[in-house]
């Protein structure tokens, strides 16, 4: 039982079906948890988008005419999700289940515990 569908649960699931355990996987929201979602993919993507816009401001220091930027923020925003988009398809609950035979659950996990011989 993973709990889990971020980096490491994927990771974790991935790797113990691949030595052939029977793997379940509970995810209560996305599967590729907030690296993919809302962290690094995201922010990596906007962050490589200013560089670019910064790099071309500043050309002039590479000997480059520099050039007046402007930033079309919808379109950063598009090239980000289409990255998200991209890189979702590895994480998929449907990858997952149809390639590496991992049974997939969204919703809360939750462990009960049983008292056994108490009344």
């Amino acid at each position: 039982m993973v709990v889990g569908g971020g980096t490491a649960g994927l990771i974790t699931a991935a790797g113990a079906a691949g030595l052939g355990a029977s793997v379940a996987l509970v995810e209560k929201n996305l599967m590729g948890g907030d690296c993919l979602n809302v962290g690094c993919v995201p922010s990596k993507a906007l962050i490589r988008a200013a560089r670019a816009a910064a790099e071309m401001r500043d050309a002039a220091v590479f000997g480059i005419e520099p050039v007046n930027v402007q930033v079309d923020f919808g379109r950063v925003m598009e090239r980000m999700r289409r990255l998200r988009a991209e890189l979702s398809a590895k994480d998929s609950a449907r990858r997952f289940r149809d390639e590496l035979g991992v049974d997939v659950f969204i919703g809360e996990a939750r462990f009960n515990r049983r008292r056994h011989g108490r009344g």
